[in-house]
This record gives structure tokens, sequence and C-alpha cells, in this order.
């Protein structure tokens, strides 16, 4: 979450208030700049450059922090001419007519993309016209194992239930526990926990979501998508979810931490390229997308960001070179969790769980921050 993350060595998403252009060309320039509007630290920082020096093509690189932010630059008068949103808002995107249709299937890449990856992103573009993906990730765990056992008094599990269960939630508060606001993966993981389909949630369901959001909020130090990853090394807080390159991110600079998928599975998100249907610069974006989808350049993305490439040939390259490394091994969906599931479907239900959730996160007319203990 539009949803989904924080990708790193550096963080990841998030807050449209902290938009920060960075123009790479000199002011005196006549070319107009491509705006390019992409998560946080999402990107390696030299390839921006390096297509404006390959291209000729000034580039106005902006930051973004939320699947909301993302929403409200697409719908904005003037919206960027490329965007990088969570592939499973595509269909209310495709639906509004806020995207332009781009030939990804010309694309030399396209025959290289994971099928798994694939298959996510024609969940969400069906007739694959409007979105080319960019790297996609699970959500986890990352913990202090030692800190945890302490608090809790026995060894953990690898199960969801560590963050989602209000009894054993109470007894981490101790140390320190947060989850991500993203609100469709969340929704998923807790409805897949319970055994149920996110896809079809009932009245009764959506009941149980609300009281669930109530018993947990006393006991989280934050509902956010950036402090965990300072608080956790820091020792200010034993555990969180993560979101999956951030996790890698903290475990090659802090190997007592642990990542994993919990056993019940994760959310898998895919996030993809797209054109806005406004932008004024659609042939100066499609050289964008065709840039970053070259194979060494999706490489040393990858690497960079430590999220996983959706092309098969790049992440093999990734297995060979950091196979070894704790927070690498699990690249591959198979193996690390028992499933992975889609998040809720749009309609009514959607609606239902946006409203809790922005209630929950303390984004009402109250403004209150929710579970805020810091």
């Amino acid at each position: 979450m539009l949803a989904a993350r924080v990708h790193s060595p550096c963080p990841l998403k998030r807050c449209l208030a902290l938009l920060i252009p960075l123009l790479f060309t000199s002011l005196a320039t006549a070319s107009p700049a491509l705006v390019v509007a992409n998560w946080n630290d999402y990107i390696h920082p030299d390839l921006v450059a390096q297509f404006t020096a390959e291209t000729g093509i000034p580039v106005d690189y902006r930051t973004f922090e939320t699947d909301e932010d993302a929403d409200a630059l697409l719908r904005q008068e003037f919206p960027p001419d490329v965007l990088v949103p969570d592939s499973h808002y595509l269909p209310g995107l495709i639906r509004d007519g806020l995207l332009k249709p781009i030939a990804i299937r010309s694309l030399p890449m396209y025959e290289d993309i994971d099928p798994l990856i694939l298959s996510r992103l024609s969940s969400t573009d069906p007739g694959r016209r409007y979105a080319m993906p960019y790297l996609w990730g699970r959500v986890g765990i990352v913990m202090d194992r030692e800190r945890v056992a302490q608090a809790l008094g026995h060894a953990p599990g690898t199960s969801w239930g560590l963050l989602l269960d209000p009894q054993t939630l109470a007894r981490l508060s101790s140390c320190g526990a947060s989850i991500l606001d993203a609100r469709a993966e969340f929704f998923t993981i807790w409805m897949n926990w319970r055994g149920a389909l996110a896809e079809r949630p009932s009245g009764r369901d959506l009941h149980a979501f609300q009281q669930a959001l109530v018993d947990l909020r006393p006991h989280l130090n934050k509902v956010d998508n950036l402090a965990y990853l300072e608080d956790v090394p820091a020792g200010r807080q034993c555990i969180a979810m993560a979101w999956e390159g951030d996790a890698r991110a903290m475990l090659s600079a802090h190997p007592r931490l642990e990542f994993f998928i919990p056993d019940e599975g994760s959310t898998l998100y895919v996030d993809a390229l797209v054109v806005p249907a406004k932008s004024r610069m659609a042939e100066q974006a499609w050289r964008f997308i065709e840039f970053m989808s070259r194979p060494e350049i999706a490489y040393r993305n990858a690497e960079h960001v430590q999220y996983n490439s959706p092309y098969k040939s790049v992440n093999r390259r990734l297995v060979r070179a950091k196979g070894d490394q704790a927070g690498w091994r699990n690249l591959r969906p198979v193996g690390a969790g028992k499933s992975v599931s889609l998040p809720i479907g749009a309609g009514e239900r959607r609606q239902d769980v946006s409203d809790s959730w922005a209630a929950f996160v303390g984004q009402s007319e109250e403004g209150l921050a929710v579970g805020a203990r810091d």
C-alpha cells in the first residue's frame, strides 16, 4: 500500500508533505524536467543522474510515503509523468481513467518477468496494458529474538500471533512493538491469521477487525512505516512488522536481529511503474521505464534498495551473489510462509476497512495519534 512500503538500505515510503524534489540538471537548461514520483529511498541514487546523462532528459525526482499520497498525486491537475504505486490499487486507477496505456510487452525484459509476479500483476491489470513491475516484496516480522524471549518468558516461535494476539502483544509492549501503517496488508495478514479470506470479508469479520484494532492499540509503540527502522536497531523496540527490503538492510547492519515470513504466510505486493493519463511527457516517461527495466540497471537497483526484482535472471544473480546472507535467504516465495494472500477486493467492504483503519491511525477528525506511547 495506494499501499504498501519502506524499501531500503535506506527506508521506504510515506508523506506527501515531505515531497523533496531532486533536480538532476542545471537550472539553466531549457528542457522541461520529467517528473518521477516514487516511494522514499526506493531507487539507487545514481540511476536518475545516469538516465539524464544517457538521454539528455532532466528529471525532477520526488518521493512520497503512503498510498494516499500516491493517489493524491495521480488525481491532481498536473500529476507526475511516472509514478510507482502498489499494484493492488491498479483496478481503481484504471477504472477512473487515471493511467495511460503502455506497451510493456514490447520490452525485452517482459519475457523474463517471474510468472508469480506476472500473475499477481495480471490480477490487477488483466490486459497487462498499464503497469510494468518495478520491485516486489512481502511483509514479515523483524525482531531481537533474545529480548522478545525475555519479554515473553519463553521462545517466541514464528507466528503472526506475536503481533496480532492482544495477550502476547501486551507482554511485548514492555520492550516495544509496532506495526506498519499499511491497511490493506495488515487486514489481509490479520484475516489470513484467523483462517479467513481477505477478498471476501463478512460483516462479522469487519466487526471483529474493528475490535481487534481496539484491543491491539494500547500495546503498540507506533503505527508507522519509518520509525522502526531506527527504533529496532537502537533497542527502543524489540519487534516490528516490517517490509522485506527494510528488514534486509537492518540484518546486514545488525546481525543480532532476525527477519522471517511467519508460518501463516504473508501478503505479496508488487510496486509498478505507471504513466498517468495527464502526463505531459509520456514519450520521455516511457524511455525512463525502458531504462529501469534494463537487466544491469534492474540488478543495481534491486541490490541497492534490497527489494526483490520482478525479473528471474536478476533474482538468480542476486541469489548467487547474496544467497549466503541472512536477509536474502528467503528471496524466493517457496518455503517462506505457507501462503501468499491477496488484499481485499474493491467495493463497500474495502471502504469499511479503510474507515476503520483511518480511525485507528488517528486520521479521524480528532487527529489523535494511536498507540503513541513514546
